[in-house]
């Protein structure tokens, strides 16, 4: 029996130093670190792709998994409902970063997380 955190991680980081706050590098980390866990304990995938960048005037965080999946619009109206549950952690997170969150997830297809964090003004190329 294969045990649920033998998966396969494929990494492209970026070097994004300085382009956000402090405060906000620790709360992206912690942003992964939940992401991770969520795969570890939910996803029964073989393999995860994690690419950090530049995108525009974001850095941009893609997470993608090949495990279970599940129906993410489905999943993201009952949050609404039933918030405190779920991926509303995440959410507020994302939120306290002035981010964008976005979740594609189909049974049987994987999940991809996409999350955009705003670049500090003055580290904006123009």
């Amino acid at each position: 029996m294969r045990r649920a955190s033998e998966f396969q991680i494929e990494t492209e980081i970026e070097n994004v130093d300085g382009l956000i706050e402090k405060d906000s590098e620790i709360i992206l980390f912690r942003i992964i670190q939940e992401i991770m866990n969520n795969i570890l304990k939910h996803s029964k995938a073989s393999e995860v792709n994690v690419i950090v960048g530049i995108e525009g005037s974001n850095v941009r965080l893609y997470i993608e998994d090949n495990g279970v999946g599940f129906n993410s619009d489905e999943f993201l109206k009952q949050e609404k409902i039933n918030k405190g549950f779920g991926l509303n952690g995440l959410s507020e997170r994302v939120r306290i970063l002035k981010g964008e969150l976005h979740i594609k997830s189909e049974i049987l297809r994987g999940t991809k997380v996409i999350i955009f964090i705003p670049i500090l003004e003055n580290k904006i190329d123009k």
